[in-house]
């Protein structure tokens, strides 16, 4: 069977309410990342270390963002937070350098140290 090379664009599945923990991490030629507005949660570095993600379109449902999300995704340079978000984890975009500016919602009750640091 011949492997195929995973598509640098991602699309999440309809229906999904949570993408697991490292689900994609260390992919490193995924570039950018569209979810449905069924998830709600995003786990512990689920898209950690993947240097060459640039967009992600989150969902407007999302309420949680975990700790090292997207930890070490150098080249993320757009990211827009619903309204509605609630918790944005520890070191959840630590080392995105690119990620210059983020409009943080009035719904957010808690965000986790470095979570956008260092930058």
């Amino acid at each position: 069977m011949k492997k195929t090379n995973p598509s640098p664009h991602l699309v999440v599945p309809e229906r999904r309410r949570v993408i697991k923990e490292s689900e994609f991490a260390t992919k490193e030629d995924l570039l950018s990342v569209e979810m449905p507005d069924s998830v709600t949660v995003i786990k512990e570095g689920a898209f950690s270390g993947c240097p060459n993600l640039e967009s992600v379109k989150l969902s407007k449902n999302l309420k949680t963002i975990e700790a090292n999300a997207f930890r070490n995704c150098y080249k993320l340079k757009s990211i827009v937070l619903p309204e509605g978000l609630e918790t944005i984890g520890e070191s959840a975009f630590f080392k995105c350098f690119e990620l210059k500016n983020v409009a943080i919602p009035e719904s957010v009750k808690f965000i986790g140290e470095d979570a956008f640091g260092p930058n």
